[in-house]
């Protein structure tokens, strides 16, 4: 089976309009065109140098996405730069493809020296604004413009001057501008105001520019369309909900992608030169903002007031937004009129046939529809019924309340207003399910990132991949980078959860985005969100989404993963940090009750330990061994050879004494040369044998040792029964007695042999 290419999309924020047409664009050709497309949507590089808002530095956290993209080693990127590096220019916008190494690439709306793009060819839709309002009595144009030091930008500029001295108009070098291309442009514009009180038209870099210029004329009592005419660019969903309508020039994000897409792919078969097909025509779409005559209504449902020929204008002014291809707009358009002629005729005109419910279902029942035209003809149908309501024969009333209800149900639920509200309460429900379930991990922790993914798929994200770095790491963007050891920790498919074995955890860069789990016999697209909090990484997570209505969920992903993923890190710190304290309370504890010098036990863990060995069923009421022991002279050996030779001595009796009590003793030093001993469950032959053993270890010390000295040990052995530690400690007591019961006998034989060598020497 062939491999399917991976092919990157980058873009800026998944809300910016334009991003995420061209996502949409892209993910609709990935799938006709059966490439895996994975789409890294970061920020705005080169944003927080202008130092702008406070915010950037947690924003620009998402441009780590890039990095990654660039170690993916992908077959194709094609890379949003237009956008993505709006604030930089162009030696800038150069410097960051050049950072993708050999990958080859495609910058849309960027035509950056030495890499192939793909733009739109403003010419004919500048052109033709310009031209319009020249035509309708605008002679003071002015034009906010992105940065001059772009490419494209200063393309604009040119057309725009040219056109303006095609129809014979002044260029004023004062009102033409360079502004923030979103929504920080409000200064810009009250200066274009200020230094040009005659202006009477703007174009803008784009609609979110010219809603910015609505605020401000508003705010001055200003009318858009009337006093000033307004132009935008791109023909965002934004630019009709503007009141008035917006006129723009239709640059579509989401087919310049497809195209793009497209490119590559025939690029990668050896069908298409990367010098070639750089280009997407521009179309201008007047709307009530540039021409007060331009009868567009806003309001779908007023598209319906008047005669029927000022109806069906209307709708050729509704249509026209839906397509700039004249034939598909009038086959649209017949569509349209054709409805519009069988309500009139059916519900308005007379009483309506038994079978006209079924006859008009069947009319709006879409067949074959481009999906991009789908929402607005929802709204024109849910217009069509308001205006339904209101004008039809009285006898049909009753008809089409069903009718309304029918189509609800069985053409879009959308057009239910009950209905919408029951799918928000359900998303709602799920979406607080799938925030419940990312905080949620029981006890065993490496579970954790399994279960984190598993309510993913009630969101519309069916398939993911999660993964971390080695340790998290905080990213600063003007910072060296150097790629993570990557940890593959979970993937899930539908509602279930799996945890990727230990041995297979670790992946390189190219296999986060095409490993083993990815089932190779389907298409696949992926949309990379990074798990961070503030500054810190923790790692990535790559989601497969049902469809394009997912990314308004991604950022909610975003968040809450990381919450869980960083959540999960800290309690796997915690858990490692209890086992070290647990380690070291063991080892401070086992200190506690071992002596320093010998490494026998101290008095305390002596009894510790003889308390343990007592609770022990096999040695209730068995007889045990019992000595107490300490070495002679100790004071005369530090006296004459130094305390280091006495503490050797002190570890000599430590080894005479566990020699004599042998195997399974408990031997401890009680301070100074004092010792205890105890050995279980002894049979009474054990008491002559352990004295035995103890001077057979000194006499072939002594033998042996070279010492200028005689190494002794006094100690007193019983037999006894001890029920308790109590008992323990009257038998060492008793034992303590026999040690200097001995240690008198030999006081009195060194006497008796003292005297005998006295008496000798007189003789």
């Amino acid at each position: 089976m062939k491999k399917r290419y991976n092919i990157g999309l980058l873009v800026a924020g998944i809300v910016d309009p334009f991003s995420n047409a061209c996502a949409v664009g892209a993910m609709r050709a990935a799938k006709k065109l059966d490439v895996n497309l994975i789409i890294f949507p970061g920020k705005y590089i080169g944003l927080c140098d202008l130092d702008r808002s406070a915010e950037c530095d947690y924003e620009n956290q998402y441009n780590i996405l890039f990095r990654y993209a660039a170690a993916a080693k992908l077959d194709y990127l094609i890379i949003a730069t237009g956008s993505v590096a709006y604030a930089c220019d162009d030696r800038q916008k150069a410097e960051f493809l050049r950072s993708f190494g050999d990958v080859p690439l495609i910058s849309l709306a960027a035509n950056i020296p030495g890499f192939d793009f793909m733009q739109f060819d403003c010419r004919n839709g500048i052109s033709a604004a310009v031209d319009y309002l020249a035509a309708h009595g605008r002679s003071y144009i002015g034009m906010l413009t992105g940065n001059l030091n772009n490419v494209e930008m200063r393309e604009r500029a040119d057309i725009f001057r040219e056109r303006l001295a095609r129809n014979g108009l002044d260029f004023h070098e004062s009102a033409m501008l360079e502004c923030d291309m979103a929504y920080l442009a409000g200064d810009q514009v009250i200066e274009l105001l200020d230094q040009n009180p005659k202006l009477d038209a703007i174009l803008c870099v784009n609609d979110i520019v010219a809603s910015v210029v609505y605020d401000v004329l508003k705010k001055r009592g200003i009318r858009a369309g009337e006093d000033i005419a307004v132009i935008g660019y791109d023909d965002l969903p934004l630019a009709t909900a503007l009141d008035p309508p917006l006129a723009t020039v239709r640059a579509n994000a989401d087919k310049l992608a497809a195209a793009a897409l497209e490119k590559a792919v025939r690029v990668l078969e050896g069908k298409c030169d990367p010098d070639s097909e750089h280009y997407l025509e521009t179309v201008f779409i007047p709307r009530s903002s540039c021409h007060t005559d331009v009868k567009f209504l806003r309001t779908p449902e007023k598209l319906f007031d008047g005669t029927p020929d000022q109806v069906r204008s209307n709708l050729a002014h509704y249509v026209a937004d839906l397509s700039d291809s004249p034939m598909e707009m009038d086959r649209i358009c017949d569509n349209v009129f054709g409805v519009y002629d069988h309500l009139v005729h059916t519900y308005i005109d007379q009483p309506a046939p038994e079978d006209a419910t079924e006859q008009t279902l069947e009319l709006l029942r879409p067949k074959s529809r481009r999906e991009e035209f789908s929402e607005r003809l929802y709204d024109l149908g849910k217009g069509a019924f308001f205006w339904l309501l209101r004008n039809c024969h009285p006898d049909n009333l009753q008809m089409v309340q069903q009718l309304y209800a029918h189509f609800g149900v069985n053409v879009d639920t959308r057009l239910s207003d009950w209905m919408l509200a029951d799918k928000n309460l359900k998303r709602a429900h799920l979406e607080s399910l799938f925030i419940r379930d990312t905080l949620t991990f029981g006890s065993d922790l490496k579970r954790g990132y399994a279960m984190i993914l598993h309510g993913l798929c009630n969101i519309g994200a069916p398939t993911a991949f999660l993964y971390t770095a080695d340790k998290p790491f905080r990213y600063l963007d003007d910072a060296a980078y150097s790629t993570p050891v990557w940890h593959f920790k979970s993937y899930s498919y539908g509602s279930t959860g799996y945890t990727v074995p230990e041995e297979r955890e670790i992946v390189s860069a190219p296999e986060m985005f095409d490993n083993d789990y990815t089932d190779a016999d389907r298409q696949h697209v992926f949309v990379a969100t990074i798990l961070f909090s503030g500054d810190v990484h923790y790692g990535m997570v790559l989601l497969e989404p049902y469809d394009e209505a997912f990314l308004e969920e991604l950022e909610l992903v975003t968040y809450q993963l990381s919450s869980a993923v960083r959540t999960l890190d800290v309690m796997f710190a915690q858990d490692q940090l209890l086992s070290q304290i647990h380690s070291k309370n063991l080892a401070l504890d086992k200190l506690s009750k071992i002596d320093e010098l010998t490494h026998v036990y101290n008095r305390r863990g002596f009894y510790v330990a003889a308390e343990s060995m007592l609770a022990k069923p096999e040695y209730r009421q068995k007889p045990m061994l019992v000595c107490y022991a300490d070495m002679d002279d100790l004071k005369g050996i530090n006296d004459n050879y130094g305390h280091q030779e006495g503490d050797a001595c002190i570890q000599q009796v430590a080894e005479c004494l566990n020699y004599a009590l042998g195997t399974g003793a408990v031997l401890a030093r009680f301070g100074g040369d004092e010792f205890a001993g105890i050995l279980p469950d002894a049979a009474p032959e054990m008491l002559e044998a352990a004295a035995a053993r103890k001077q057979h270890f000194l006499k072939l010390f002594n033998e042996t040792s070279g010492k200028p000295y005689t190494l002794d040990v006094s100690a007193g052995f019983l037999l006894v029964q001890c029920a308790s530690v109590y008992d323990l400690k009257n038998a060492i007591d008793d034992a303590d007695n026999l040690l200097y019961d001995e240690k008198r006998e030999k006081k009195r034989n060194r006497a008796r042999k003292k005297q005998n060598a006295q008496s000798g020497s007189e003789i």
